[in-house]
């Protein structure tokens, strides 16, 4: 079992270091590059403190679309599952098998994907749900 700091602080860490100490000593014709790289370190650091939650959730979701459904090329690991699904929903999509059963479980893994990545990517995108104390009347 590994100590903390784990790797989501880790990245972090670096991450503000390299804003604080480094960025404002470059030329500004590289700041864009730096602020890529940042960006980077950011979605790299989520992607570390998800843990693997996401990917979870999303293969559930793959599971009560198909069900017992499933062929035998969604097998593997989960990042190979993840792949084999994603093809499969693809197909199924444009070949119009979901154009009236299943579309709530089609748009639940579709709204999962979306905000999956958008939590990775640009988290102030996706609407953070509200706790109870914070409601208002």
């Amino acid at each position: 079992m590994r100590d903390e700091p784990d790797a989501a602080v880790l990245l972090a860490i670096a991450q503000e270091t390299f804003q604080r100490e480094i960025v404002p000593h470059l030329p500004p014709e590289s700041r864009y590059t730096a602020a890529m790289i940042a960006n980077a370190m950011a979605i790299a650091g989520r992607e570390a403190a998800d843990n693997g939650a996401d990917a979870a959730q999303e293969l559930a979701l793959f599971e009560a679309l198909y069900g017992n459904d499933s062929t035998p090329a969604v097998s593997g690991d989960a990042k190979e599952r993840l792949s084999a699904y994603n093809r499969r929903i693809v197909s199924d999509i444009r070949a119009g098998r979901f154009d009236v059963i299943g579309s709530k479980l089609v748009q639940a893994v579709v709204s999962h994907q979306i905000n999956s990545r958008l939590r990775l990517s640009n988290p102030r995108a996706v609407r953070q749900p509200q706790r109870e104390t914070d409601a208002r009347p």
